[in-house]
């Protein structure tokens, strides 16, 4: 009974609650200045997100990030393949004690030009 009396006194809040919201005239709410901002703070998000998904495309397989200029990874430490091996390219030279080399082969899953 008294779980029935809370559900009914609930019901009442929230019709009179949503009553009076619905008679703020739309003028009203865009004249708070509260509401304008976070208006501006939606629309500034909404044109970062937009701008994100142009070069950032993530599926269930993969994620592609794609640029018409280059790339900078900036970090203290930059894992690929979640391995901490050193990686060089194909044609670097190397140096190993006294003896000096070409790299000639590579990683079959870190290609580049």
């Amino acid at each position: 009974m008294k779980t029935n009396r809370l559900l009914v006194y609930f019901a009442l809040l929230l019709v009179g609650f949503l009553a009076a919201v619905s008679l703020k005239p739309a003028s009203a709410l865009s004249t708070n200045p509260e509401i304008a901002d976070l208006q501006n703070k939606v629309t500034a998000l909404e044109k970062r997100v937009t701008t994100l998904e142009s070069v950032l495309k993530v599926s269930a397989s993969s994620v592609t990030l794609v640029s018409p200029g280059s790339i900078t990874l900036k970090a203290p430490q930059i894992k690929l393949n979640d391995n901490g091996k050193p990686i060089a390219r194909v044609g670097d030279h190397v140096t190993v004690g006294a003896l000096s080399g070409v790299i000639t082969s590579g990683s079959p899953t870190l290609l580049g030009n």
